[in-house]
């Protein structure tokens, strides 16, 4: 009895570490144009789908530039054109991320449906550190030269703070908020409290609606044109397929294929072969040859009998 709950525990902990083990960095799911990945070597990532990126990294847009990450937690930001972004540190051991700092420019963060609770992923710029509730699907769009920072909600709702600027607000879908801050030279002027914590100089906007049925729709389309490509995509396959059946139903004599009367030579233990297609559709009337390096290989080759 105590063999098996050894062997049980045993099999719980190799289970664990087996998870533990798991390794989810940081992917390119997609960009449009030519979006840029900086590593803190100065080296830039060759865009490839599915690319890991292990190592901190900023991204930065131009004009017509997007790029979309997906994250260990199933968090998935698109950087939208002429922004910048910066991921600080990606765990060596788990791919995890504990930050992304937003720079400048405007940003679209969704969470995922279950938060994970290893996900430790925060969403951050010089006026805010948010930790995003699941299922929901938010644009940030920072103004540096202002300075100013919008907050708009897609889908989801959160709890939208500026640091420790005394005043906070709930959105919803369809909510925005906008705090404009206030400049010290090229910094955003604070107030430093306590504990290393500062408040931001500036004002906060009142909630305010937007059309975020834009983003919606966005969306679906998106999901039609997909599923228009992956039913044009099938059928292509199916078509590949019924133009190979037709093609290899053309020949009399399969594997390899050949018409009637037709032979195949091949090569085997450096002796040769001929091998005759005949009416009943199998090759058959095996007949030892003088070796030919031209029509003689390892390979099947079909053609004309020399008989």
């Amino acid at each position: 009895m105590n063999n098996k709950k050894n062997l049980f525990l045993l099999m719980i902990a190799f289970t664990n570490s087996s998870f533990a083990a798991i390794e989810l960095f940081p992917e390119i799911v997609s960009w449009k144009k030519a979006p840029v990945i900086e590593f803190e070597n100065k080296s830039v990532a060759k865009l490839e789908k599915k690319l890991k990126l292990k190592t901190s990294f900023r991204v930065v847009t131009k004009l017509d530039d997007e790029l979309v990450i997906k994250f260990s937690g199933g968090e998935v930001i698109t950087v939208l054109p002429k922004s910048k972004v910066e991921v600080p540190q990606v765990s060596p051991d788990t791919g995890d991320v504990g930050e992304v700092i937003i720079l400048e420019g405007l940003v679209r963060y969704k969470s995922a449906e279950i938060i994970d609770d290893r996900s430790k992923l925060r969403l951050k710029s010089g006026f805010f550190d948010l930790k995003i509730p699941a299922s929901t699907d938010l644009i940030v769009d920072l103004n540096m030269s202002l300075p100013r920072a919008k907050i708009q909600v897609i889908s989801g709702e959160i709890k939208a703070e500026f640091l420790d600027f005394e005043k906070k607000q709930i959105l919803k879908s369809g909510d925005q908020i906008a705090f404009d801050g206030e400049r010290e030279g090229e910094q955003i002027k604070y107030d430093y409290l306590l504990d290393g914590r500062k408040s931001p100089h500036g004002a906060l906007g009142p909630v305010e609606k937007f059309d975020y049925n834009v983003f919606v729709q966005i969306e679906k389309d998106k999901v039609a044109l997909e599923k228009i490509q992956l039913q044009k995509k099938l059928q292509e396959i199916e078509l590949k397929k019924k133009k190979q059946k037709a093609f290899e139903n053309s020949f009399l004599c399969k594997k390899p294929f050949g018409q009637n009367q037709e032979c195949y030579w091949i090569k085997k233990n450096e002796q040769c072969f001929r091998y005759r297609c005949n009416v009943s559709g199998k090759w058959g009337d095996e007949t030892e040859r003088p070796m030919n390096k031209e029509r003689c290989l390892p390979i099947a080759q079909v053609g004309v009998c020399d008989f």
